[in-house]
């Protein structure tokens, strides 16, 4: 590492860049007693030389050279004894400190776990890094012994293995863990052995980088770029302030125009309290963290020199130029957030149109809280103690009234008031004072007159004239149009009214079967009814059971008769339903059953198919169709003249129709006239 140390006194203030002390050893022993002290700053460590004249060579001291002509004896170089030195370190308790002066400092520095080597900088060290020191100053080289690493940028991502308090270092494996920082600078991470980019969305390899302002593929909108050029020219060996940058600031960058001689410096808003190139030692490029940031100083022989960091800084900072020759210029930029404009918040007093158009009225009145005079926000952003007491007001009209005179050519100015006669004409009086015409008024509603359902609800429509400022009514019966009268009454609908648990579907009995003989169907109805007391049903209209979910049960089914006696084929009828040969298509019907009663009127049936070779066909015409039932005993019934009792057998006058007649008495329907009818038998015998 290149450095420049310098001599100072024991406080450690700056006292002179020459290093030789061999010339001035019997001057600075009547001085200071031998003591000298030097500073110098190397790898982020300022080490201050506390030293003492060496007395390790006598007076006597000789040297014996052995050559092809013998032995030669020499005397030791004065001087040499007055340039050596030794000591400590201040404020580092054991270290030791052995060095020659006598063109410049060159020896060994150790402390507790780190040891320094240090030497003027050789010619062609210097020639080999394009290094040249300013006028005046004594470049110097100084070596660290220690385990710490330096690895290239290929090998960053392999895994060193560091002896503890011991002064060496081995490679353990060719590549850490996946995940592992490729180092404490950068978010990239080491994969597979490669360290590998991490863009700022902490997406591996997404090249998401942060703009000026920090935000993460921003575009730079949400802050402002501060930028400029320093090109004062001073005298040499000067710090000059080129450009102070608040805390908060991004993107940080301070370059030279040009390769030059002079070095940028960065120091606090306290004179003195520099973080890179203080008290004219030059730092070494590389990394500095410091005002909360990290600082990357660049300076090589092809490149002007130049600071960048990313930011924010926590501090401000004041940018300087050690001024060594020529000043080339130097640019300057770094970016501060935009600042939010702050509102105002105020009291607006807003007031209402009248409340009336006569017969007074009132005007309400309230304050509202306002944004910048303009949005009307919550009341909580502004000032509570400063809210305007408001009530509402009667309706009021306003002008100016103002004191004038006249001038010469009866011109009118603006006089003080107190010059005119008083009292003062007012500038408000009420307004909309007149009555107000008749208007029809009404009532409250009154309560619906069901409490489910549907119902009426009535109120009360009258004709007044309304005082608006006292609230009182007066009646004007018959001025008012009728036309325009309110209605009095009108439907209202409640909740629906709760189910009637009595009511319930019920299903007929099963009708007669379709055919008299052969496969036929019968059916039933659903009907809706109430159950009585009785355990009885009365039938009502089907609309009552309309909220009752109807039963799945068959409402038909088939029924089997006896088998069909041979059919007597009709005569065909001439036209389209008619087959020729052997296919003749025509209807057949079997003989007629027997009457169902024996006098009053009953029914004789009789089944009729259509059949194409003895088959059911569909092909016979529906209008040539025979009867299939027809009356029959159709005499009146002599009168029964029987006592009660049980019908006797063969009485064909109360007789059971269907076969389930048993059950009617069951289930208590044969007061209904269809089952009493029709179960006569059932029925009669039940009521014994």
């Amino acid at each position: 590492m290149f450095i420049t140390p310098v001599e100072v006194d024991s406080h450690g203030s700056y006292v002179t860049h020459d290093l030789s002390l061999s010339r001035h050893r019997s001057r600075r022993s009547l001085e200071d007693k031998g003591h000298v002290h030097y500073r110098l700053s190397a790898f982020g460590k300022e080490l201050h030389l506390e030293l003492l004249p060496a007395t390790v060579i006598a007076e006597e001291f000789t040297i014996q050279t052995l050559s092809e002509d013998g032995v030669r004896v020499t005397n030791i170089d004065p001087d040499l004894r007055n340039c050596l030195y030794q000591g400590s370190v201040r404020n580092h308790t054991g270290s030791t400190a052995a060095v020659s002066t006598c063109t410049g400092l060159s020896g060994l520095i150790r402390m507790s776990h780190e040891e320094f080597f240090i030497t003027p900088l050789p010619k062609h060290l210097a020639l080999e890094h394009n290094y040249s020191a300013p006028a005046g100053h004594h470049p110097h080289v100084i070596y660290k012994r220690s385990a710490e690493l330096h690895v290239h940028d290929e090998d960053v991502c392999k895994l060193y293995c560091i002896a503890e308090d011991f002064d060496f270092f081995f490679a353990m494996s060719s590549k850490v863990k996946d995940g592992t920082p490729c180092s404490d600078l950068t978010p990239d991470v080491c994969i597979d052995g490669v360290c590998e980019s991490v863009g700022c969305d902490h997406v591996l390899g997404s090249g998401a980088a942060l703009d000026l302002c920090g935000v993460c593929e921003g575009n730079n909108s949400t802050c402002r770029i501060y930028s400029g050029r320093y090109d004062l020219q001073h005298r040499a060996n000067e710090y000059y302030p080129v450009v102070t940058v608040p805390a908060g600031a991004r993107s940080v960058r301070v370059q030279e125009l040009e390769i030059s001689s002079s070095y940028l410096a960065v120091r606090g808003q306290k004179r003195g309290s520099y973080f890179l190139t203080s008290d004219w030692i030059v730092d070494w490029p590389g990394k500095f963290n410091f005002a909360g940031t990290t600082f990357t100083y660049r300076r090589s022989s092809n490149q002007p020199e130049s600071l960048y960091a990313p930011g924010p800084t926590n501090q401000t900072l004041v940018f300087e130029l050690l001024v060594q020759g020529k000043n080339p210029g130097v640019l300057w930029e770094y970016t501060l957030p935009l600042e939010e404009s702050k509102h105002t918040y105020t009291w607006r007093v807003i007031r209402s149109d009248c409340s009336a158009s006569c017969a007074g009225g009132r005007v309400s009145v309230k304050a509202v809280c306002v944004q910048d005079d303009q949005l009307q926000v919550n009341s909580s952003l502004c000032d509570a103690h400063s809210r305007p007491a408001l009530a509402s007001q009667l309706c009021q009209q306003s002008r100016t009234v103002r004191c004038l005179k006249k001038v010469l050519y009866q011109r009118e100015e603006l006089a003080p008031p107190a010059l005119c006669p008083l009292p003062a004409p007012t500038y408000t009086q009420p307004c909309n004072t007149h009555f107000c015409p008749p208007e029809w008024g009404t009532g409250s509603w009154s309560q619906c007159s069901k409490t489910c359902g549907r119902g009426v609800r009535t109120r009360s429509v009258f004709c007044h004239s309304v005082n608006h400022v006292s609230g009182t009514s007066v009646p004007h019966d018959g001025l008012c149009e009728i036309q325009l009268k309110p209605k009095s009454q009108e439907s209202c609908v409640m909740s629906r009214c709760p189910k009637n648990e009595r009511l319930q579907w019920i299903t007929t009995a099963w009708g007669e079967c379709s055919v008299s003989c052969g496969r036929g169907v019968r059916t039933r109805e659903l009907r809706c009814a109430d159950r009585d007391s009785n355990a009885g049903f009365t039938e009502l209209p089907i609309r009552r059971c309309r909220n009752l979910q109807k039963p799945h049960t068959d409402l038909q089914q088939a029924c089997n008769r006896a088998q069909c006696p041979d059919l007597q084929p009709h005569p065909p009828s001439p036209g389209p339903g008619r087959a020729n040969g052997a296919g003749e298509l025509s209807w057949y019907s079997s003989p007629w059953q027997q009457c169902t009663v024996s006098c009053g009127g009953g029914v004789q049936m009789r089944s009729v198919q259509c059949l194409r070779h003895g088959r059911p066909s569909s092909g016979c015409l529906t209008h040539h169709r025979p009867a299939s039932s027809k009356a029959c005993n159709t005499h009146f019934c002599p009168s029964p003249g029987r006592t009660p009792g049980p019908a006797p057998k063969g009485d064909h006058l109360c007789v059971d129709v269907f076969t389930w007649c048993r059950l009617v008495p069951q289930h208590g329907v044969c007061n209904h006239r269809f089952y009493s009818e029709q179960c006569c038998r059932s029925c009669s015998v039940n009521k014994l």
